[in-house]
């Protein structure tokens, strides 16, 4: 088996992997952390996939569901930054928003400050509101 889309962005809806079978078509249920509950919150989720074929190796995976963080030079050092309307600042986006598989946007603007980019985090330059 196959696992694909194992990296996805939050909009909160429950969210599934793909499962490819060799052969293929065969039956196959996937458990998220254990359920058969396909998620919708953000966060880092074990995947695994079962099928009762004895033709097929099991497989197992991470599954992110990532958000999307927004800063600006001059946002908020409280909130979850998930607008740009309600953009925080690059430090607190990094230090308490940020989780394993988000994605912060950073405005164009001069941030002062030595930034620690944990693993697992990523970091795009965005035009505001594009």
């Amino acid at each position: 088996m196959t696992l694909g889309g194992l990296r996805q962005m939050y909009d909160g809806a429950p969210k599934t992997v793909t499962v490819t079978t060799d052969p293929a078509g065969l039956a196959v249920t996937v458990t998220y952390d254990g359920s058969e509950t396909a998620p919708s919150a953000a966060g880092a989720y074990v995947v695994r996939p079962r099928s009762w074929s004895r033709a097929t190796r099991s497989a197992s995976g991470e599954f992110l569901i990532a958000r999307i963080l927004y800063t600006t030079p001059g946002g908020l050092a409280s909130g979850v930054c998930d607008t740009w309307a309600a953009a925080c600042t690059l430090q607190h986006a990094l230090d308490t928003v940020a989780q394993n598989g988000d994605e912060i946007w950073v405005q164009a603007g001069t941030y002062h400050g030595g930034f620690d980019l944990r693993s697992g985090i990523r970091v795009s330059r965005r035009v505001r509101g594009r």
